[in-house]
């Protein structure tokens, strides 16, 4: 019986399964949409990454760069890879929540954590290119995907879910990191022709240790706030005195009061 019910509590929908759900069907839509207004239904071929960027900033080239982003770190940006990359992420948490036999191992250190983490990186990710978008040009590429791969998803690993931890660590990986690893791809590793991996990467660790430092010294932006314990009211010393004759007497006994007195006199 133990079983069954374990079985049936893991294998029911939960609202985070219908987002991933909504956002998949909105994925394909998206895709179908941009692809009969780039090309014609008979002689179609999928945009490439020249067109996205020579199309910026229409709509629908920026929707395919913050796609985009997602799979850039694997330096192959397409927003194709990314929405596999998703789906095979979020097929993997199913499997393991649900304890399927084929799951292999657990997703984000089997801590259970994947939809606060996937959350806090994809706010991220947006506010990234919201702040910071307009650096991108038909000719100048720019890291604006390091807020999601980097911060946000360590600060929920560390601190655990929620939606604070999951709001500031999105807020902290597109204030410190993205300006940040724009700051040392653009004037640091450009001029001394260096990979801007290098940038990219110096950039994610020198911006987490400022935000784990910030989480250390005002730990109120990753830890609930403690409830205040309620005052204490001062009832006086004659219901202090009344209150320490009556545990003379056990209880319950409402003479309590009455036989003490009487007791000590």
């Amino acid at each position: 019986m133990n079983v069954t019910t374990d079985k049936n509590r893991l294998s029911r929908k939960s609202p985070f399964d219908a987002a991933v759900i909504l956002l998949m069907i909105a994925a394909t839509l998206l895709i179908i949409w941009i692809s009969f207004r780039n090309h014609s239904f008979w002689g179609a071929h999928w945009p490439g990454y020249g067109d996205m960027v020579s199309a910026l900033p229409e709509p629908s080239a920026w929707l395919r760069w913050v796609l985009g982003d997602i799979s850039e770190v694997a330096f192959y940006k397409h927003e194709f890879a990314s929405v596999g990359l998703l789906a095979g992420a979020y097929l993997a948490y199913w499997a393991n929540r649900t304890g399927k036999s084929w799951q292999g191992f657990a997703i984000s250190y089997g801590t259970g954590l994947w939809p606060w983490l996937v959350t806090s990186s994809l706010l991220g990710l947006l506010l990234s290119n919201l702040l910071w978008g307009w650096t991108v040009t038909a000719t100048t590429w720019q890291p604006t995907f390091v807020a999601f791969v980097s911060l946000p998803a360590a600060m929920v690993l560390m601190f655990g879910g929620g939606w604070k931890v999951t709001i500031n660590g999105a807020i902290m990986g597109a204030v410190l990191v993205t300006p940040l690893c724009l700051l040392i791809v653009n004037y640091v590793c450009e001029p001394l022709v260096l990979p801007a991996v290098i940038g990219n990467v110096l950039g994610m660790a020198v911006a987490s240790i400022v935000a784990f430092l910030l989480c250390r010294y005002w730990p109120n932006l990753v830890k609930p706030e403690q409830p205040k314990p309620p005052p204490r009211v001062d009832r006086g010393c004659r219901y202090q005195g009344a209150g320490s004759w009556c545990y003379l007497v056990p209880a319950p006994d409402p003479g309590g009061l009455l036989r003490s007195t009487v007791f000590w006199q």
